[in-house]
């Protein structure tokens, strides 16, 4: 699938508006040396090193970031690639409601960070999306309501969308919007509802899930 020009900051924006746990499951392992009851104490597990393509990536990706951003996008910093911020050659074009914006792609999914101007703009922007959703009708099957949530790894209370629209020159795109009360800034992704996850919204949930 070709990749959008960097100048747009939406896959739709300005075209017609047609338009998610892991189970950690805790094994207690007992048990004593025979003969004794004391049970051996068991040490933490050594998290993984991060591998060195991950940790290059990481440093590359969260320098395109303004300090109020990387909250937002650190969980995803390791595993995208191709970011561009509106502050460079060819990155895309900054909206007049915001004061950064970085493009990024994860895999197929195009990944936007916003940073606004204010809380008003913020809200703006939201409901667009969610205007988005409220015309999809049965442009994306499955498609559920906003609600207010936690995010899954942060853990910070905020405002999930997800959203579907028509582009008019392209396939009918599926996308998340997420935005954390504490700041000024939002993530929102987009990929093709058939191409990128198959028509099955819960693939596009957890990716929010883990990235959230």
């Amino acid at each position: 699938m070709a990749r959008p020009p960097r100048s747009r900051t939406g896959l739709w924006v300005g075209a017609l508006v047609l338009t998610a746990v892991v189970a950690a499951g805790a094994g207690l392992l007992g048990g004593g040396a025979l003969g004794g009851d004391t049970k051996p104490e068991t040490q933490p597990a050594a998290s993984p090193p991060v591998p060195l393509f991950e940790k290059t990536q990481y440093a590359l990706n969260k320098a395109k970031f303004d300090p109020d951003l990387v909250p937002l996008a650190e969980p995803w910093l390791a595993r995208m690639g191709d970011c561009a911020s509106d502050r460079e050659a060819g990155g895309p074009k900054l909206p007049k409601d915001e004061k950064r914006h970085v493009f990024c792609r994860y895999g197929n999914v195009f990944v936007h960070f916003a940073l606004f101007e204010s809380t008003t703009t913020k809200d703006a922007a939201r409901a667009y999306r969610e205007q988005l959703a409220f015309l999809a009708g049965t442009l994306s099957p499955g498609i559920r309501q906003g609600a207010r949530t936690t995010g899954g790894s942060s853990g910070a209370t905020g405002s999930y969308v997800e959203y579907a629209g028509d582009p008019g020159n392209g396939p009918v795109m599926c996308g998340i919007w997420w935005d954390r009360d504490d700041r000024l800034g939002a993530v929102y992704f987009e990929t093709p509802c058939e191409a990128g996850i198959a028509g099955n919204w819960d693939a596009l949930r957890d990716l929010w899930h883990r990235n959230s």
